[in-house]
């Protein structure tokens, strides 16, 4: 029972984990505050995302 519960664990770890990874290693604030941002685009989303986090 357990195993069962660590493997639901990690599942939801590697979805997390690489979003936070994006977030840091993405680009610097002068690239968004000069850029529209373009929900259509991925770029866009993930720059909607990290003003959210700030």
């Amino acid at each position: 029972v357990a195993q069962n519960g660590n493997d639901r664990v990690s599942v939801e770890e590697r979805e997390t984990i690489p979003a936070v990874i994006t977030v840091e290693g993405g680009p610097p604030e002068k690239e968004e505050e000069e850029e529209p941002v373009n929900l259509d685009t991925r770029e866009g989303v993930m720059a909607l995302q990290r003003r959210q986090c700030r």
